[in-house]
């Protein structure tokens, strides 16, 4: 549990935990209710309780991976569109297991 002034100096807002290879679906989550596969290694995550505006900071990473890396292509109140890719070519690449988080005011 959380108290109100814990929450606003900067708890995880929201973050989730997806399969993003083969069909891609949320395995773990709070505060987002959807996701959606738009190509490889690109994905847009719904936030249920939007941001007070896009100045949040999301964060990402590729599990049980050396080489991937998330890149936030663009952050709006209440969606995060990500890309995974591997680091040291730039290809995006569907992965195993991916997390996200946002911190900010909401």
């Amino acid at each position: 549990a959380s108290t109100p002034a814990e929450i606003n100096s900067g708890r995880a807002k929201c973050w989730c935990t997806f399969q993003g290879s083969g069909t891609a679906a949320i395995l773990d989550s709070f505060n987002m209710d959807s996701l959606s596969d738009t190509g490889t290694g690109t994905y847009q995550v719904n936030i249920i309780t939007d941001f007070d505006s896009a100045n949040y900071c999301g964060q990402g990473t590729v599990t049980f991976s050396s080489r991937g890396v998330v890149s936030f292509d663009s952050i709006a109140a209440g969606v995060m569109t990500i890309t995974t890719r591997e680091a040291h070519t730039g290809t995006a690449t569907d992965y195993g297991k991916v997390s996200v988080m946002g911190v900010g005011d909401q």
